[in-house]
């Protein structure tokens, strides 16, 4: 159903691994045919996608409760990261129409993109390097170090013998 699909891709937006476990589990037991769980999950996602570059995208294909909760997820998640996310799970459904055991490969897929989905990404990295570099901008500068009194240069046999010669350490 469209609210299962609309929790499992919850369970994976929001990094919740052992719900969306729990929901594949459910499907596979139930004698579900987890490859069009998965056709339908990765069509969700392009609804989602659809949904944040054209907010009024998808408006007359899908139910309006259903679309109110793509176009919360639609707001909740990047671009970049959800396309990443749509790119395992194809990659996951490749996987699966092959495998004997579909199940193992579709937790495997939904556990690969959670984690891709919490994965600091290369736009997350600019960002902090940006505003780390714009807060050392806006300190105040601090003055220049005193100079540290270093040894005498003066060779050992022209000082004084009153006092005993410590030669400083390499």
């Amino acid at each position: 159903s469209a609210e299962s699909i609309t929790r499992l891709a919850s369970c994976l937006l929001t990094g919740d691994t052992s719900t969306a476990l729990e929901e594949i589990y459910q499907h596979s037991e139930s004698g579900k045919d987890l490859s069009r769980l998965l056709g339908d999950l990765i069509g969700h996602f392009r609804n989602v996608l659809v949904a944040k570059v054209d907010p009024k995208g998808n408006a007359g294909e899908t139910p309006a409760e259903v679309f109110e909760q793509i176009q919360a997820q639609a707001a909740s998640v990047e671009t970049p990261r959800l396309l990443r996310l749509i790119d395992l799970m194809a990659e996951t459904d490749a996987r699966m129409k092959w495998a004997p055991n579909k199940r193992l490969h579709f937790e495997i897929g939904a556990i690969k993109g959670i984690q891709a989905m919490q994965e600091a990404s290369i736009d997350d990295v600019i960002s902090l390097v940006s505003g780390a570099a714009s807060a050392a901008e806006m300190l105040p500068d601090s003055p220049a170090p005193e100079p540290v009194a270093r040894a005498s240069a003066v060779p050992t046999e022209t000082r004084s013998t009153a006092a005993p010669v410590v030669s400083p350490s390499p």
